[in-house]
Formats: C-alpha cells, structure tokens, sequence
C-alpha cells in the first residue's frame, strides 16, 4: 500500500498495537501531535527501560483522523495522480512532493532541436514564432540533446537570454529549485553527450542549485562566472541575499568546487549576495 505519507502509517501502527515507541516520533512529527498530548488524547507513558505512545482517549483521537485524512489512513494512492491523491486522503495536495509530470520550458537558437525515437521538437524554430517552446516531462518521452545547454533560474533571465550572447544554444527554466523530475531528464543517458552551463544567483541558494546539478551530471556541468563579478558584487549586491540562508552557507564554505569557493569569497568580501538578473544589463 501507498500511503499518501509515512505519518498516516505511524498513527495506524498506534491504532494496532496500542502504543509507538516515544524514539518513534521526533521532530515534526512529534509537533504536529504535540496538541493532542496537551488535551490528553495522547500519553507518555514508561515501559521497560523506554517510554512509549499511548492513545489516552479513542473517541477523540479518531476525532482527530478524521479529520486530517477524511478518506482514512488506509487510503492507497496507486491509481491515483500524486497531488490529487494529497488533497483527497488530506486535504492538502502539498502533502506530497512527488508528481508523475510537469512541462519543461524551453528555449532555442541557431538550429537547436530535441530529438526522440518517435521524432523532433524543433525547439529553435518554435523559439523564433513563438518565443518558447514546451513538452510534458513523464519520464518516458526519450527527448535527447548533445549540444551546449543553459540552466536558468529565473524567469526574466530565462525569456530574455539571448542578451547574454553565450555559446548555449538550449535554454532550460528551471524555475528556482530544480525539480526531481527535471533533474532526472538532464542526468539521464539520452542527455549525457550535452554540457550544462548553470546561470542562477550568486547566493547560498543559487550556488546550492549549481552542485545539486553538478552531482547528478558530474564531469559536464560549469557554472557560469562573468569576468567583472567582483565588480557586480560591490555595486549591486544585496544582503537580504544571505540572511535567511546561513545553514546552506555553511555547507559551502567547505565544498571543493573552484566556482563556488570564488563566489563564496565574494559573498564573505561583501557580505551580501547577487541576483542574476544584473547580467542582463552589463552584455
């Protein structure tokens, strides 16, 4: 069974066998309860050397199930698409990351195209018309590319890239974050002849996005660094940047990358990061 998240399981093996392992629920999860301990509809309670979970009240612990998961805790997701499944078993479609497809934005020059077993997305030509070009991500298209490739990570930068007159000639939205799916389509075998050039912000967080890249498409994924960044970082960098990314920050300070320990010692110098979009107005 799949369940639409593993708290749903750890509140059924509570129901079952009448008591969890206090070690058990931690965190987040132990949180999200913490209401129900207040109330005493939920006890603490020592057994052997341990402590253990225990539902004090029934009637209002299940009270409480269903009301998180109107559909019960046995409802199975399988033949059912990720987010819909969220809302329907919680009523909440973020309750699961996953999705089984999303579309990639795209954007090509000169002759770029995708190729595929059962034909081409004329990526350039559809560029040109009509400025982007688009297909479904399921995983199973087979879309592959063996030139240069840009990763841009926002969106301004991303519809008005051909400022930067760079050498890539495949341009990928990949709105912030990169996702699971998208990740998985650049690192799979169909895409391994391509090299990936990431453009995102001179930050924690853009930086963070570039290795996440780098790890799945080792040996063919650069960051790209403009040769007057130093003078991008004391005329337009912003500290807001940098305050709300101090753990990320941390864990870059001692990556082996040469990109990274560069633009981190410019985040140090200056004490401030900078947005990408800065490019478009110095090419």
């Amino acid at each position: 069974m799949n369940r639409v998240d593993a708290f749903a399981g750890l509140l059924k093996t509570l129901i079952e066998q009448g008591s969890i392992p206090s070690s058990s629920l931690r965190g987040k999860n132990r949180d999200t309860l913490k209401p129900l301990f207040t109330s005493g509809i939920l006890d603490e309670i020592s057994r052997g050397s341990g402590s253990v979970v225990i539902v004090a009240s029934r009637e209002h612990f299940d009270k409480y199930i269903k009301q998180e998961y109107p559909s019960g805790l046995d409802f199975e997701t399988n033949d059912c698409l990720p987010r819909a499944s969220g809302v329907q078993s919680a009523r909440n479609s973020k309750k699961t990351s996953q999705r089984d497809c999303e579309p990639v934005l795209l954007r090509g020059f000169n002759e770029a195209v995708l190729q595929s077993p059962t034909g081409i997305l004329p990526v350039a030509d559809l560029t040109k018309s009509h400025g982007i070009a688009s297909f479904l991500n399921d995983g199973q298209k087979g879309f592959s590319y063996s030139g240069k490739i840009a990763t841009v990570e926002n969106l301004e930068f991303f519809t008005h890239f051909e400022r930067i007159k760079s050498d890539e000639m495949l341009v990928i939205y990949t709105g912030g974050r990169i996702s699971r799916l998208l990740l998985s389509w650049l690192s799979s075998q169909e895409m391994s002849d391509c090299s990936i050039v990431h453009y995102g912000d001179y930050d924690p967080v853009g930086l963070d996005e570039y290795l996440r890249i780098k790890e799945q498409c080792p040996g063919r994924t650069s960051l790209f660094i403009p040769e007057n960044l130093e003078v991008l970082f004391k005329k337009y960098g912003n500290t807001e940047l940098i305050r709300k990314s101090t753990s990320v920050l941390g864990r870059l300070r001692v990556s082996n990358d040469h990109d990274v320990r560069l633009v981190i010692s410019l985040v140090h110098k200056y004490n401030c990061g900078l947005e990408q979009e800065i490019l478009l107005t110095t090419f």
